[in-house]
């Protein structure tokens, strides 16, 4: 993502210069061969550099419109209403209680190292669980990996109950391999098992496909579905995956429209 950013970002400003050069040379020309031409005033260099400059700046407006980012406050409706039909689709399809499953919106802030995922909107109808608070980097938990992988990941911590405890003890999950802790420490991945069944996220990507979010479903202990013996992942059905899949592509279009 960076480098594609920086190339991006190079093409403007060698725009841009390209336009200075024209202009400025441009003007400089009307000026000698309108016998305005007069080394001995500055403010006729001062003048070139203001016209030719204003293609300069009109590159940056250019980058910023690029990559600003609407404030969260105007991205809660839509939000709202995106994530209210997820949570039916979710639940019926799933069979999950749906007073207990929860969807969650999250979009990547921050710049450089302190990049990471931060919520902005949340819905369950039960207050129950809360948030894991769990500080969602890049490559850490379903949430992270999603970022990293640029596709769906998903944690299913039902059969880890046979030999864990909703409480483990370090030294269990230390036994754990690398693909089951997806980066988590212990604590964290304790928040996870003591509340929720299942957790998954979908990456929202932007025009150029980079993650710029996510969509998050998380299925509790107390609402997974009953007629589940076998303990599979519910949210890796096709259905459901194809639904929380269109709802990422509609956050996307909300997050940053596609010009």
């Amino acid at each position: 993502m960076a480098v594609r950013t920086g190339r991006r970002v190079g093409v403007i400003l060698f725009r841009g210069g390209l336009i200075f050069v024209i202009v400025g040379a441009t003007a400089a020309i009307s000026l000698i061969r309108g016998d305005l031409w007069d080394t001995g005033k500055p403010w006729e260099l001062w003048f070139i550099y203001a016209i030719a400059g204003a293609g300069l700046i009109d590159q940056f407006i250019k980058i910023f419109r690029d990559y600003r980012q609407l404030p969260d406050h105007k991205l809660l409706e839509p939000f709202n209403d995106l994530l209210v039909q997820l949570l039916a689709d979710v639940s019926r399809l799933t069979s999950a209680n749906w007073e207990h499953v929860g969807v969650h919106a999250f979009r990547v802030k921050g710049w450089w190292r302190t990049k990471r995922l931060r919520r902005v909107k949340r819905l369950r109808v039960r207050s129950r669980p809360g948030g894991a608070d769990i500080r969602w980097t890049k490559g850490k938990g379903p949430l992270g990996l999603s970022w990293e992988t640029k596709e769906p990941e998903l944690l299913n911590l039902r059969e880890k109950l046979d030999s864990l405890t909703k409480t483990p003890d370090e030294q269990a999950f230390n036994g754990l391999g690398d693909k089951e802790k997806m980066n988590l420490s212990y604590k964290e991945y304790c928040k996870l098992i003591k509340h929720f069944a299942e957790v998954g996220a979908w990456p929202i990507l932007d025009a150029n496909e980079e993650p710029i979010g996510c969509i998050v479903v998380d299925i509790p202990h107390r609402g997974d579905a009953e007629n589940n013996p076998d303990k599979r992942s519910l949210l890796e059905d096709e259905d459901v995956s194809e639904r929380v899949a269109g709802a990422a592509e509609l956050a996307s279009r909300i997050m940053k429209p596609r010009h």
